[in-house]
C-alpha cells in the first residue's frame, strides 16, 4: 500500500484495503456507545451540564487578521489543514 506513494488517491488506495469508497465514523460510534452512555449516566448523576455557557463564543471572539499580528508557517499550515478537512467533511 504504502509503495504506491502519491502516485494513488487516497480514495483508492482506502478502497484497496476495504473495498469501500466512503468513510464513516458509524463503526467507532458503535463501540464507544457504551462509554457514551455511562458517562451520560454518570453525568445526569451528578448534575454536570456538558455544552458551552451562555457567553461563548464572547461578542470579541473574531478578530480580524490586522489585529492577529504574524502567524508563523506552523500556524498557517495548521489552519489550511483544518480548513481543508472541514471542506472534506462538508463535501461527503
Amino acid at each position: 500500500l504504502l509503495e504506491s506513494g502519491t502516485s494513488l488517491h487516497w480514495e483508492e488506495a482506502l478502497f484497496k484495503i476495504s473495498g469501500t469508497r466512503q468513510i464513516s465514523a458509524k463503526p467507532l460510534l458503535d463501540y464507544f456507545a457504551p462509554l457514551q452512555a455511562y458517562i451520560a449516566a454518570k453525568n445526569k448523576e451528578n448534575g454536570v451540564s456538558v455544552g458551552w455557557g451562555n457567553n461563548c463564543p464572547p461578542d470579541d471572539w473574531y478578530k480580524s487578521a490586522s489585529q492577529l499580528g504574524s502567524l508563523s508557517a506552523c500556524q498557517v499550515f495548521a489552519l489550511a489543514a483544518i480548513a481543508c478537512f472541514t471542506v472534506r467533511l462538508i463535501r461527503h
